[in-house]
């Protein structure tokens, strides 16, 4: 189906071609030259479809499968082009709950940035400084006191006096230190 809109074209580009100063108010579409129109393009019609159409019986004419008729011409109306404001809207109102998880993990990273870069000090320094008083410490118990008379502390000196200080503190320590040097070197 052909709309009658096309044979009005058709016959506007012939009388172009046939004349070119022609102005195109001036070109008119009367009965028989409709009917001419209808008849050339319904024959090319034919033509080009009648190959593409599986085999008839023998005898019979393919070109008899095709017809061609007229469409009536219909109204087109434009849809008026949405603003890009309702568009947009549009789109916010089917996507919101999208955009709000994504606003909320880039929030969840933000705070977990700033936690992984704090400092990790829970307690602020006036209260580990004890507020400028004298803290008391425990006191020592009686095993610190022992442990460290057992201790071997080095005070720079001479090895001679210090194994010397040594074996006056506690000749039981000197003793074990002595076995060792003896035990390694053997």
């Amino acid at each position: 189906m052909l709309p009658t809109s096309y044979y009005e074209k058709l016959n506007i580009q012939n009388e172009f071609l046939r004349n070119p100063a022609q102005k195109r108010e001036d070109v008119v579409l009367d009965d028989a030259t409709l009917e001419g129109l209808r008849v050339k393009t319904e024959k090319k019609i034919q033509e080009i479809v009648s190959p593409l159409l599986p085999q008839v019986a023998a005898g019979a004419d393919p070109v008899s499968l095709v017809t061609v008729r007229d469409a009536p011409q219909l109204p087109v109306t434009e849809q008026p082009e949405e603003l890009a404001t309702s568009q947009a809207l549009s789109w916010l109102a089917e996507s919101w709950q999208t955009l709000a998880l994504v606003f909320l993990g880039f929030v969840a990273l933000l705070v977990a940035r700033s936690a992984a870069k704090s400092t990790g000090n829970a307690s602020p320094s006036d209260f580990q400084e004890g507020f400028g008083l004298e803290m008391p410490g425990p006191p020592p118990s009686e095993q610190d006191v022992v442990d460290e008379a057992e201790r071997m502390t080095i005070t720079g000196g001479s090895l001679k006096d210090e194994l010397l200080h040594l074996v006056e503190d506690n000749p039981e320590v000197a003793a074990n230190v002595i076995r060792g040097w003896v035990g390694d070197a053997a």
